[in-house]
């Protein structure tokens, strides 16, 4: 059975600080007696469950129209950790098991889009990233805003060391009560012609559990 482990798109989600706001126009008419809705929506494409390509942080490198989907639909693996009580959230290379697939997906049970935002959320220490990157992982999700942490939004260390590399980032998983294993995954970004990100609907199906 397949999982989904996208957060809805709507007002509700939690939205990060100085990203575009999520709103909606809809409009109900008759032709005929056919009654038709149309919509529109305004949002961020940062916003709630989403991907980033190398064009975010990198002038020259591919848009969201040009990655390799091949990245987003295939193996991969769920860490479950809970890191809700851990004072500084920042997940280490010791946090993680043994990695055996090639795209690697960490609940961290640190940040609920129901709620405000909430800045002390976990992000992804360098270390450990460049281990990822050295361990040929071509995909890495977290279930939080961003890879990187709030109070150092000048550095942007993980997001330039992962996209640098090619590494497709998805952010703000809905990762809660999802157990580690092994799960294959189809998750395919809209093609937005010269854009640096697309929201997701990503699923997951379990192919083993608790593999680490």
């Amino acid at each position: 059975m397949w999982i989904d482990i996208s957060h809805p798109i709507s007002a509700k989600l939690a939205l990060y600080p100085d990203d575009e706001a999520f709103t909606l126009n809809q409009s109900n008419f008759t032709q005929g007696k056919t009654k038709i809705i149309t919509s529109s929506v305004h949002t961020g494409l940062h916003f709630g469950t989403h991907t980033d390509a190398p064009l975010h942080f990198i002038p020259t490198g591919l848009s969201i129209d040009q990655v390799d989907l091949n990245k987003y639909i295939g193996r991969c693996q769920i860490i479950n950790l809970d890191l809700s009580q851990r004072k500084h959230k920042i997940i280490l290379p010791s946090d993680l098991p043994s990695i055996s697939e090639p795209r690697v997906l960490i609940a961290t049970n640190t940040f609920d889009y129901t709620q405000d935002f909430n800045p002390n959320f976990a992000t992804l220490h360098p270390e450990l990233t460049q281990n990822l990157i050295q361990q040929n992982c071509i995909l890495i999700g977290i279930d939080t805003p961003s890879v990187d942490p709030c109070d150092q939004l000048t550095d942007f260390e993980n997001h330039l060391q992962l996209l640098s590399n090619n590494i497709a980032i998805i952010e703000g998983l809905k990762l809660h009560n999802i157990p580690s294993g092994i799960y294959e995954m189809i998750a395919i970004p809209l093609a937005y012609e010269g854009l640096e990100a697309s929201p997701l609907r990503v699923l997951i199906k379990q192919i083993k559990a608790n593999d680490n």
